[in-house]
């Protein structure tokens, strides 16, 4: 991943919850995470952001629900007035909000591209 890594930046988990991953998918680290253990896709709510991976159907990853926390992006975001609505794309990840798609935080980072981690403040 292009960017900053994880452990370089601060987050401030007010929540964190576990959810029980339904797919077993191996991409949700940083991921936006739906209430039924699935990685969302694009434009969907999300219940937070996976702070690991999974390996296997089943297995329960910790979740942050509120606060900051570390999300990959799926394209540049560009900060402005010091923060940037986002939306999530096909795999997850944070995009720039448009139209009226759901926000799911705010970009607190900016991003020169996708791959890049940045911390969202949940929404």
């Amino acid at each position: 991943m292009a960017g900053i890594t994880g452990s370089a930046l601060t987050r401030l988990p007010i929540q964190t919850i576990s959810v029980e991953v339904a797919d077993g998918s191996d991409d949700i680290l940083y991921r936006f995470i739906r209430a039924d253990g699935e990685r969302c896709v694009a434009n969907e709510r999300a219940i937070g952001v996976a702070q690991a991976e999974s390996s296997a159907d089943g297995e329960v990853v910790p979740v942050i629900r509120a606060g900051i926390a570390t999300v990959e992006t799926g394209a540049a975001i560009v900060l402005a007035d010091g923060e940037k609505a986002v939306q999530t794309d096909l795999k997850g990840r944070a995009l720039p909000r448009q139209g009226n798609n759901p926000i799911v935080g705010w970009a607190i980072d900016a991003a020169r591209a996708e791959g890049a981690l940045v911390r969202v403040i949940l929404a």
